[in-house]
């Protein structure tokens, strides 16, 4: 419900996952494609560090030791606000999904800036953010009032949750690739794989046995040889135009 009483369906777009685990290896992931684009010390560094430091509110100096430290460095609300960034850019982070949907919106709330830990900890009765912190960030249990009142938090900024949260994830942009990392190390395996085949077809027992099944292979098998010489012809025009 906006603030004009009427009932606005606000549609949040998941983010295409591109790695998850615990924070601290969501943080090591992010760490290692950062630096496979800029490496230590690089031109370039501040401006792909932009994103994190204007969503976390901080400086790079800070952001940096976050990273190097994979996650030790940060607490408190900062690190509410490097979870939700992680949610934001395609990481599902263990302790995340672990809260529980109530909570997770709680840790959203503040960590999409709709509201600041003060204000959530204030309207869930606590004294002061600490309390909240131990809720969010260890997921200890709460009291029935207690989880009442976040409850009735969580209903009431539902709409503006929805609506910052698909606008910082529609605009959100990196200057390096999270799969590009990932997609390199699978070119390893393919070839790993390829280099088997080869041998196992080069050897003389094996591919006389090999050639000999070739008429008896179902349609499907034989689909599979087919695009797979397509394919490889294909990367050998490549590698001879590239010579």
């Amino acid at each position: 419900m906006n603030g004009n009483g009427r009932v606005v369906e606000i549609t949040v777009v998941e983010t295409p996952e591109v790695f998850r685990g615990h924070f601290d290896d969501c943080l090591d992931h992010l760490h290692r494609c950062l630096r496979s684009k800029f490496p230590k010390g690089s031109n370039g560094t501040i401006g792909a560090l932009r994103p994190i430091m204007d969503f976390c509110k901080t400086d790079r100096k800070t952001v940096v030791g976050w990273l190097e430290s994979s996650g030790e460095k940060v607490t408190g609300e900062k690190k509410i606000y490097l979870f939700c960034f992680l949610d934001a850019v395609g990481y599902r982070v263990f302790e995340i999904r672990d809260l529980g949907q109530p909570r997770i919106d709680l840790l959203k709330i503040i960590g999409y800036g709709v509201m600041t830990c003060k204000q959530v900890a204030e309207a869930c009765g606590y004294t002061n953010e600490q309390s909240l912190y131990r809720v969010l960030l260890r997921n200890l249990g709460v009291g029935n009032h207690a989880n009442q009142l976040m409850l009735e938090l969580r209903n009431s900024k539902k709409y503006e949750l929805a609506v910052k949260e698909a606008e910082i994830k529609s605009t959100i942009k990196l200057d390096f690739s999270l799969t590009e990392l990932f997609l390199q190390r699978n070119v390893s395996s393919v070839m790993s794989i390829a280099t088997g085949l080869l041998s196992m077809l080069e050897t003389e027992e094996f591919g006389k046995v090999f050639i000999k099944s070739l008429a008896n292979l179902p349609e499907t098998d034989k689909r599979v040889i087919f695009k797979l010489s397509g394919k490889l012809d294909e990367y050998s025009a490549m590698i001879v135009r590239g010579q």
